[in-house]
């Protein structure tokens, strides 16, 4: 009789052991969404006054200033911020200063900062400036998850390069929780 239950236990592992592994993929996939999806028109996000916007709330201060805005109920804002603040410590950049806002804290319910969430698709987002001027706004990472496989950490890479114009970075795939309209 108990030989005859292992074999059952094992004729019944083998029959849940795939819909297991297809039920990990879907829920992996499910992490992996595109900054702003497909199916949007890009141009409603990061209009114009976008720059404006993030130099009213950003310091005076001639220094390098990141704000990692993001929904801290989201599943990839940890792992994010933790690949972000692991990164800026091997920047050549000196006097980075890191600014984290929860969409939902009562920071964000500023104007200055709702003004600027209201642009933004979907968190952990990342905003760049560089001696009172943006460099960046997009996704903080891109790759497979938002956990080890990262494929890049954006951002701070285009820091490096100093780029002639702000980089507005829509079309990334990755661990991202969309913003909807009047949550933040």
């Amino acid at each position: 009789m108990k030989d005859e239950t292992i074999d059952h236990l094992i004729i019944l592992l083998a029959l849940l052991a795939p819909m297991l592994l297809v039920a990990l993929s879907k829920w992996q996939d499910s992490l992996n969404t595109w900054y702003i999806p497909l199916s949007q028109n890009p141009h409603t996000y990061f209009s114009d006054n976008l720059e404006r916007n993030i130099l009213k709330v950003a310091p005076t201060e001639k220094s390098v200033n990141l704000y990692f805005i993001a929904d801290m109920n989201c599943a990839c804002t940890q792992a994010t911020l933790n690949i972000l603040k692991a990164a800026m410590q091997s920047s050549t950049k000196s006097k980075i200063q890191l600014t984290v806002l929860d969409i939902h804290s009562p920071k964000a319910k500023q104007i200055g900062w709702q003004n600027i969430i209201n642009e933004i698709p979907a968190t952990p987002t990342l905003l760049v400036t560089d001696h009172e001027r943006l460099v960046y706004a997009g996704p903080v990472t891109a790759g497979d998850m938002c956990t080890t496989n990262v494929q890049k950490i954006l951002g701070l890479s285009i820091l490096e390069a100093e780029p002639q114009k702000p980089i507005l970075n829509w079309l990334e795939k990755g661990c991202y929780c969309p913003i909807k309209p009047n949550l933040a």
